[in-house]
């Protein structure tokens, strides 16, 4: 069985720093990938904030604002100003402490920081902004250019070490699934995607793609694709950016197997 992402950073960062809810929530956010994709409104980054430095914890509501403001600093300050912030704050600072270690961690003050935020810093979605650390310094699986077909191999089997899952999200039965990092070559314009999937009997596979894109939110991440295929067809405006993706094929555990997914770029 395989922990959320979202705890497993959790962990992680426990033995790094001691984080407040605000920025543990916020690195918990950051550093796992979403399957739901709630929206970002910038601008109730100050309520967030105020709610939690009353309140002591940060409501699940504000989870993906956190990890969407989180970030915006590790990526303009970097991830050590963040811990330093974890130390220097506390486990449950109030809003002297709070701004204090700001101040002292990113040498500007909150206040500062919110504008920066929220002028500048992109609205990526929650699935485009989070990083996508491990699956993202996968070897590379292939390297797709233009007017040019791959096909990868997802061999989809709890006795396969690659196979992640079981999971259940949303009331779904029990997903496996496995990943590849590819590659659509850099050009002057996006790809537009076709894609066949088959079992080893030849046959079209129903299955859940997930294109995931690998670039930062600062450096216009864009283009998370989810969906249900059913094998044969050509999913219609799939146009993608330049860049790298993880590609995730994902099956219910009662049917999982070996699926061969060809990805065409026109």
């Amino acid at each position: 069985m395989v922990p959320l992402d979202h705890e497993l950073v959790h962990l992680a960062q426990d033995g790094a720093a001691r984080c407040s809810a605000f920025f543990g929530e916020g690195l918990a956010e950051y550093y796992s990938w979403r399957y739901q994709n709630r929206g970002i409104d910038r601008s109730q980054i100050p309520t967030a904030i105020e709610e939690f430095l009353a309140q002591g914890v940060l409501s699940s509501q504000y989870y993906p604002l956190a990890g969407h403001f989180v970030g915006f600093l590790i990526e303009t300050h970097g991830l050590e100003a963040v811990l330093d912030a974890c130390d220097r704050s506390g486990w449950v600072p109030n809003t002297e402490q709070f701004e204090t270690a700001i101040e002292q961690a990113f040498g500007t003050p909150l206040d500062t920081l919110i504008v920066d935020y929220q002028s500048n810093y992109p609205v990526c979605s929650q699935r485009d902004f989070a990083r996508k650390l491990v699956e993202c310094e996968q070897p590379l699986a292939a390297t797709i250019d233009y007017e040019q077909a791959s096909t990868l191999d997802f061999d989809i089997d709890c006795d396969n070490p690659q196979t992640l899952g079981p999971r259940t999200s949303e009331g779904e039965p029990e997903q496996v699934w496995v990943n590849h990092r590819v590659r659509l070559a850099p050009g002057d314009y996006e790809h537009r995607i076709a894609l066949t999937a088959i079992d080893d009997a030849g046959l079209p596979a129903p299955v859940a793609v997930s294109f995931l894109p690998c670039a930062r939110c600062i450096d216009g991440a864009e283009g998370a694709s989810s969906f249900l295929f059913g094998g044969e067809t050509t999913i219609p405006h799939l146009r993608l950016a330049p860049g790298d993706y993880v590609v995730e094929v994902r099956l219910p555990l009662a049917e999982a197997r070996r699926i061969s997914l060809t990805i065409d770029s026109h």
